[in-house]
């Protein structure tokens, strides 16, 4: 089972105080050799959405998908 996570957070260069960021977690399990089964889930945070300011659900977006990926191993080719 492998997890990776990343975070980034983005200042407006525009609109002096709107900060958007988002949070990422992507898992992921081998079924089969070089066959996994990916599971990535994500947040994102945008301080300037048109929304009312003290809703936070309005501002953030959750995101969840599934997915079969293949990573075949590097074939390593030398001669004698």
């Amino acid at each position: 089972m492998g997890i990776l996570m990343a975070a980034n957070v983005y200042r407006s260069l525009s609109d002096i105080g709107r900060n958007r960021g988002n949070f990422q977690i992507n898992l992921d399990w081998e079924l089969l050799d070089d066959l996994y089964r990916t599971v990535p889930l994500w947040t994102e945070l945008d301080s300037g959405a048109d929304s009312d300011a003290d809703n936070i659900e309005r501002r953030l977006d959750y995101t969840a998908t599934t997915g079969v990926s293949w990573r075949p191993q590097r074939i390593s080719w030398h001669t004698a």
